[in-house]
């Protein structure tokens, strides 16, 4: 029997690696896959040996506070890797801890399958030759990545982007009557994040901008997505965990933290404001490493700047609300700019089935 470790540190990871399990065991009904994960990754069987909420940071300051879980899962995973206990490892974003887990699987001489790049081009570029080094395959999920990488000599493979794998939304209609909401009058969408400490950074000003926002337009419907197990109670606030595609079919635009839900609103064409608030320490560093003037992805693919970015102290309730209001209005040129731009976006990130390729890859590696 074939034996996968597989690595997944944060709730996209977990998505996306679950997609990969599945056509995985399509294609090698007799296997074993082990590893860090989360409740998704369990569903497709997955034996988990750490579960990713004790990992899932981001920042050196988050980073800091979470070192003793980190170092704990990652002296397991070596141990395993050192015994030989595995023909594959498979390894989903998460660098920080992955790239550690990528050497002692090469060290091992364990073929090291690396799904979604780390973002060398935006900071940390010498961090390539450790690519180089250990990584056997890296599946890149961005169209650039992949002649990126080879400039580097790094061998990767462009896949497509998982998130094309995820089923079309329902009718707006319909999405605004399962969530209890009018089927007229606008809709805003709030994603403040899935990690408690985003939310604790963002919510305040989201509220406060949806709340701004409900003073301009008194019939606006609020619905606030997260993946994480928290609840802000706000009046009339509508709150939905684990389905940002209902969220999205029903609203008009959306302000959301920087991430994967950026990409989820381009995808279904919902106009949106981007945001995101580090801890104090780590922004002090990231100002000095980071490559990059922008922070939205839908901004990196299309190298211009389509949605508009609050980042840090620029992040409260005043600008988020100005930079939201004309996007509630499906007439107005700033949300038919962004529907123009997602066409485009789209038609970059390539065909439906990252999910199955990435297995194929895998298959190939286990022979």
């Amino acid at each position: 029997m074939k034996r996968v470790l597989l690595v997944a540190g944060e709730p996209s990871a977990d998505s996306y690696g679950a997609e990969v399990v599945r056509n995985l065991k399509k294609l090698i009904p007799e296997i074993s896959i082990e590893g860090i994960g989360g409740d998704r990754l369990t569903a497709e069987g997955m034996h988990i040996l750490q579960h990713m909420d004790s990992l899932s940071v981001m920042g050196l300051a988050e980073a800091i506070t979470s070192a003793p879980a980190h170092f704990h899962a990652l002296r397991r995973i070596r141990r395993n890797l050192a015994g030989s206990r595995y023909d594959l490892a498979l390894l989903i974003d998460y660098p920080g801890f992955n790239l550690k887990v990528a050497k002692a699987a090469a060290a091992s001489q364990i073929p090291v399958l690396y799904y979604v790049a780390p973002q060398l081009w935006a900071w940390n570029e010498q961090r390539s030759k450790n690519l180089k080094r250990d990584v056997t395959i890296l599946a890149v999920v961005l169209p650039f990545e992949q002649p990126y990488f080879e400039r580097l000599g790094v061998t990767a493979k462009f896949v497509g982007h998982p998130l094309l794998d995820v089923p079309a939304p329902p009718a707006q209609a319909s999405a605004r009557h399962a969530l209890g909401i009018a089927e007229q009058g606008p809709v805003l969408a709030l994603f403040p994040g899935s990690r408690r400490f985003e939310i604790e950074r963002l919510w305040g000003p989201f509220k406060d901008a949806a709340l701004r926002l409900r003073h301009r337009i008194p019939d606006l419907a609020v619905v606030v997505a997260t993946l994480g197990n928290f609840r802000l109670p706000v009046d009339d606030f509508v709150w939905l965990r684990d389905d940002p595609s209902l969220v999205l079919a029903a609203a008009d635009a959306a302000i959301c933290k920087s991430g994967t839900s950026v990409l989820q609103c381009a995808l279904t064409d919902t106009p949106m404001v981007v945001a995101y608030k580090f801890h104090p320490l780590s922004y002090f560093f990231a100002r000095r490493l980071v490559r990059i003037d922008r922070i939205a992805l839908v901004n990196l693919i299309l190298e211009d700047s389509i949605v508009p970015e609050l980042i840090q102290d620029a992040v409260d309730g005043a600008a988020l609300a100005n930079a939201t209001l004309p996007l509630l209005d499906p007439d107005h040129e700033a949300a038919a700019k962004q529907r123009r731009a997602f066409t485009e976006l789209k038609q970059l990130l390539g065909r439906p089935g990252a999910g199955l390729r990435v297995a194929e890859l895998a298959a190939h590696l286990l022979g």
